[in-house]
């Protein structure tokens, strides 16, 4: 009702603009359903009489619609409505009925043959119309408003409900990420059936630093009596690593394999993030042979440091073996490298050699084999050696 009320008085106020109204004289009754245009049939709960004016609107054939003279025999259209010109812009009341009594009628269309071309209207309201149909529109209004009301306190009960689980989340995953800070695992290259994990085992060292996250402190306990391949090269980040030993046994030692581009022979090594930092501590660290004899090592350290970096290794209790072309490390442009070296033994090799940046070497109580030096060697940066 309300839309039909709103609707129709912008049509009327339109019509009543343009200034094109036709009064036109009552009609007793209007039907809302289609008649068939004879007889004394009561229309839309009124008896009707011979000479009784009334307003078919709902034809089958919408050509049909308009106003009529009731007969016991078939109607004839009033003379006020017989011709073309009587249509467009007519207006009437109907005086009675169930559904229209009290309402006006306007015609809006154009007939250019009576009989042929469809006739429409629109119907207005009545005061008791238009006040029913604002006390509806009220009513709607006041319904929607609880509705809002109990959406708007069922979505707070929803999102207090969500935002506890979130902060359930966000602590659970606070724990796991406090957690992962302090990451500690055995490496035992002969476990079986390893369960990994914080505080579990792996076989090998780049297992363990794939389930760290960055920045974390991670301990890594190498079995004593085993030898730890590296066959492919280790990421440390930025973490705090540590290696240590467990169990009973000589030092666990860091195995590195080689393999052949067409540079050379390569060694799988470690290779730090902007900040890293490595402690070894009863470890040992071992350089392969060459896999190809008549080429030479394309790279022969264990460490490559990045440019623009900090690196700092600690190594006690600690030896290095491999050939003289070996080194613990090259530096890169920008970087600061710091090794400090307390009981370790270099077994032939040197102890670090740098291109660009700057490397500080403290040792003491070094053992040298084999030709092995703590030296800082080959480099276009800064150094600093002390003893």
């Amino acid at each position: 009702m309300t839309e039909n009320l709103i609707r129709n008085l912008v049509t009327v106020e339109a019509l009543a603009r343009f200034n094109v109204h036709q009064p036109h004289a009552e009609c007793r009754v209007a039907s809302p359903v289609n008649l068939s245009l004879s007889g004394l049939s009561p229309v839309d709960g009124v008896a009707i009489v011979a000479g009784n004016r009334v307003f078919a609107t709902s034809q089958t054939d919408p050509a049909e619609n308009g106003i009529y003279i009731a007969a016991a025999g078939a109607w004839v259209r009033a003379d006020d409505m017989d011709s073309p010109a009587d249509f467009f812009g007519s207006r009437f009341r109907i005086a009675s009925g169930a559904r229209y009594a009290r309402h006006w009628f306007y015609i809006t269309s154009e007939v250019e043959t009576v009989g042929t071309d469809p006739v429409t209207m629109f119907v207005s309201e009545t005061g008791d119309d238009i006040l029913a149909a604002i006390a509806e529109l009220e009513a709607q209004t006041a319904a929607a408003v609880a509705a809002a009301g109990a959406q708007t306190a069922q979505a707070l009960t929803d999102f207090d409900a969500d935002a506890s689980v979130a902060l359930s989340d966000l602590q659970a995953q606070a724990a796991q990420a406090a957690a992962g800070l302090n990451f500690s695992a055995t490496i035992d290259p002969d476990a079986v059936n390893p369960v990994g994990g914080n505080g579990g085992t792996y076989t090998t060292i780049a297992a363990a630093l794939a389930d760290t996250i960055d920045r974390a402190s991670v301990q890594l306990s190498l079995r004593a009596g085993a030898v730890h391949p590296v066959s492919e090269d280790i990421f440390p980040g930025d973490r705090i690593l540590r290696f240590g030993r467990v169990g009973s046994g000589a030092d666990p030692d860091i195995a590195f394999a080689a393999y052949e581009t067409g540079a050379g022979n390569q060694l799988y090594r470690f290779k730090p993030g902007r900040f890293s930092q490595v402690h070894f501590d009863h470890v040992g660290l071992i350089a392969p042979a060459k896999l190809n004899a008549s080429k030479g090592w394309g790279v022969a350290r264990f460490w490559d440091v990045p440019t623009a970096s900090q690196t700092r290794i600690i190594m006690e209790d600690c030896r290095l073996i491999g050939a003289s072309e070996f080194t613990l490390m090259n530096t890169g442009g920008g970087s600061v490298v710091s090794l400090s070296a307390n009981r370790v033994t270099f077994d032939g090799m040197t102890g670090i050699d740098y291109a660009q940046g700057t490397a500080v070497v403290a040792h003491r109580t070094t053992t040298l084999l084999n030709g092995g030096q703590v030296a800082i060697s080959s480099g276009a940066g800064g150094g600093l050696l002390i003893n």
